[in-house]
């Protein structure tokens, strides 16, 4: 799927793929914060994870991603997000 993830985001996503099983293994429901090509933290909630996502990432692209099984393309006109 990385190939319609936006260019600057398929780090991120590599990030995701490489690390679900694991993610789902042990924090299933909450949500990861990847920046680069790392997780950069575990968070309970949508909104804690962007709080902290645009504290650490002023300038920079980074993916809050929930974690299930499944991923769920939403459509906001001018950019696509992975849920």
């Amino acid at each position: 799927m990385t190939e319609i993830i936006e260019p600057q985001l398929a780090t991120e996503w590599a990030v995701w793929e490489r690390e679900r099983a694991r993610l789902l293994a042990a924090h299933e429901g909450q949500w990861a914060l990847i920046i680069g090509d790392s997780i950069a933290g575990i968070f309970p909630s949508e909104s804690a994870c962007l709080e902290a996502g645009e504290r650490q990432c002023v300038d920079a692209p980074f993916l809050p991603k929930l974690i299930v099984a499944g991923d769920e393309i939403l459509d906001l006109g001018f950019i696509g997000l992975f849920r």
